[in-house]
């Protein structure tokens, strides 16, 4: 999931870099205007799609760090089994991490945006 919010980030910010070339390049602004009222409209209309997959995200990484968190304090020799440490950790890092990478290429292309 967090590829698929990755990849439309990034279409995203392509659409934004794109609109900027060309109107730097032909410097028509009515047709500008034009453009950019259909890069905004579709700014808006994948956002609205997209938050739901990334609040899913984000309760699928706190729920694994309060499973993790749980699992602790019921058994605090856990931690000391490097074995048991890099299970958990390898488990919960990468999805954890990809959707952080995902909200700051989301919010680049708000700042492009804005």
């Amino acid at each position: 999931l967090a590829f698929c919010q990755l990849h439309i980030c990034s279409g995203l910010e392509l659409s934004i870099d794109s609109f900027c070339l060309k109107f730097f390049k032909e410097m028509d602004i009515e047709e500008a205007i034009q453009e950019w009222n259909m890069v905004q409209a579709n700014l808006r209309k994948v956002s609205n799609q997209c938050s739901g997959s990334f609040f899913l995200t984000a309760a699928a990484c706190f729920a694994s760090m309060l499973l993790l968190a749980g699992r602790v304090l019921q058994d605090p020799a856990i931690m000391q089994d490097w074995r048991q440490t890099a299970l958990w950790l390898g488990w919960l890092y990468p999805p954890t991490l990809f959707f952080f990478y995902a909200m700051l290429r989301a919010a680049a292309v708000t700042e492009k945006a804005g």
